[in-house]
């Protein structure tokens, strides 16, 4: 069974291309061989759904787009009564938004990137120091905190080596021990 990635998007991935439902491949460059078709990685464009293809609407990419594209409930009930497989995903939709905690904890989400990204550009564009000071200690106790890890990791490599060496000694002995054994009943 393939491994796909699908992501769904309201922009143009690349400059000049906008397309409705891109399918992307691992191949060779030099001869066009595809690597596998264990993988992938879908694009659905929700900006270009006028340019689904007939193959795209045979398979409904254009109702799933339409779905996801919904800004009222009035539109998300028309598309769900137009088409079965629909109900269910606006069904949970609708659940999902009715449920008051699910509901704050996706504004809480929505409004922490708003402001993250809103300050990201303040910081970015003003140049705050702050901004730059906290960026630096928040690099520096990453660094920190990956130089334990390697440091961890380099203990543990050590002990390994140690445990290694000393049953290889062990086996060595073992093995010398048979030899020993061997030629003194010959």
């Amino acid at each position: 069974m393939p491994c796909l990635h699908i992501g769904i998007i309201d922009f143009d991935l690349f400059d000049g291309m906008s397309e409705f439902y891109s399918r992307y491949r691992i191949k060779n460059i030099r001869d066009g061989h595809v690597y596998t078709d264990k993988f992938g990685i879908n694009v659905l464009n929700l900006r270009c759904i006028d340019s689904a293809t007939e193959d795209d609407k045979k398979n409904d990419l254009d109702v799933w787009a339409r779905l996801f594209k919904a800004k009222t409930w009035e539109e998300i009930k028309m598309i769900a009564n137009q088409y079965d497989f629909a109900k269910e995903a606006a069904n949970s939709i609708y659940a999902v938004s009715s449920d008051e905690a699910i509901r704050l904890q996706c504004e809480a989400r929505e409004r922490y990137e708003r402001d993250w990204a809103s300050s990201y550009k303040t910081g970015f564009k003003a140049g705050v120091e702050e901004g730059v000071k906290k960026g630096i200690k928040q690099e520096k106790d990453n660094t920190d905190r990956e130089k334990k890890r390697a440091d961890d990791a380099e203990q543990k490599c050590s002990e390994a080596e140690q445990k290694l060496d000393e049953t290889s000694k062990q086996l060595e002995a073992a093995l010398k021990e048979i030899e020993h054994l061997k030629a003194g009943e010959v």
